[in-house]
């Protein structure tokens, strides 16, 4: 969604890639374009056979992803095996919000509790920290952009996540 800022290539209406563009898409776009798909279309294989053997399995992206707007997401979303989360990630100690959306398959609903006060009510202060949430535009004191930082995920959310996937497995060991 991001790369929206400077040319629109993706839409909610049109996830895989607009249809009729306000200018031509470069090369870059295109590729970009074709890449994104190819990922997103081996993903959806992938999933399907995880979820058809009742696997435990995570989908990971921004909340505001238009992964999300994808038909498949969207009905994978509405199976009874299926439960979405949203976290915040300066929950997590971050000093970013990054709204993260969650969507977790053949797992226990009872195991997701540990997400279930991960959001930040604070306005204008992080809830968490009581300071002003970094914004992830620009670039950081080292020249990176500031998104290139927030890639990586918080060592606590990991855990949980690696926890929620496993808990069947740690539950028949210690039974």
């Amino acid at each position: 969604l991001a790369r929206n800022r400077t040319h629109v290539i993706r839409s909610q209406r049109e996830p895989w890639g607009v249809t009729t563009p306000a200018k031509p898409l470069s090369d870059n776009d295109l590729s970009s374009l074709f890449v994104g798909n190819a990922i997103c279309w081996a993903t959806i294989r992938m999933f399907r056979t995880i979820h058809r053997c009742r696997i435990p399995w995570v989908v990971e992206n921004p909340g505001t992803s238009l992964l999300w707007h994808i038909p498949f997401f969207v009905n994978l979303a509405r199976h009874p095996t299926v439960q979405s989360v949203t976290i915040d990630q300066c929950s997590y100690g971050r000093k970013w919000r990054k709204i993260t959306r969650l969507l977790f398959g053949n797992v226990d609903a009872c195991d997701l509790e540990c997400f279930s006060i991960r959001y930040c009510s604070g306005k204008g202060l992080c809830f968490w920290s009581q300071k002003p949430h970094v914004q992830l535009t620009g670039s950081g004191a080292d020249g990176k952009p500031m998104t290139l930082h927030a890639q990586k995920f918080p060592t606590g959310l990991c855990r949980d996540i690696a926890r929620v996937l496993l808990a069947d497995t740690i539950h028949r060991r210690t039974c």
